[in-house]
């Protein structure tokens, strides 16, 4: 735990203990304190994720500090994988209209994310265009071109190892209309 309270056995005749912590044995860079005559102590500060760290208790009184006190050691717990935030689509912007109807996707990419599922519809909730995991990128062009003069939700949820995020945002965006051509010539018959 990196939250950890150093706690250790009670020496006959001690009157007060100096607590020597740190990331090299012999290099007490995290505390090098006298904590009174107590046998547990409570660090001000939080260990890091993932660390060894090195300890030693030496017992004193009024002849003086112990001798020869061990180092003892730990490492801490690793920084647990937690879900990562929602992101959204900045390519469509939300809202936006007259898109092109080839248009590529893009999202902020989120920390902790390792994936990302993209889902697009007609209606919001209805992820009849797409709905599949695309990996971890933060840009998707679609196999095939959108319909003209619709409108599309979109929904970007990122996930990792602890699972996908919830409550992600829906956008939404309408595609262009279909351009009006010039009509070809004919001849008489």
């Amino acid at each position: 735990d990196i939250a950890t309270n150093i706690s250790w056995t009670a020496v006959t005749g001690a009157t007060s203990y100096l607590l020597q912590i740190g990331t090299a044995s012999g290099t007490w860079n995290i505390l090098n304190q006298n904590v009174g005559n107590v046998t547990t102590f409570n660090l001000p500060n939080d260990l890091n994720y993932s660390t060894q760290y090195f300890v030693r208790i030496i017992p004193s009184n009024s002849a003086g500090n112990a001798t020869g006190c061990t180092v003892t050691n730990f490492t801490t717990e690793a920084q647990p994988i937690t879900v990562p935030a929602c992101t959204a689509a900045t390519v469509p912007a939300n809202g936006a209209t007259n898109i092109d109807i080839a248009t590529n996707f893009s999202w902020t990419a989120v920390t902790g994310a390792t994936s990302y599922t993209l889902q697009i519809g007609t209606a919001s909730g209805t992820w009849d265009i797409l709905n599949q995991n695309v990996g971890n990128v933060t840009t998707f062009d679609l196999p095939n071109n959108l319909n003209y003069s619709t409108q599309y939700f979109v929904r970007i949820i990122p996930s990792n190892s602890a699972g996908p995020a919830s409550g992600c945002s829906v956008t939404n965006f309408t595609t262009e209309a279909q351009p009006i051509t010039v009509p070809a010539c004919t001849a008489a018959t």
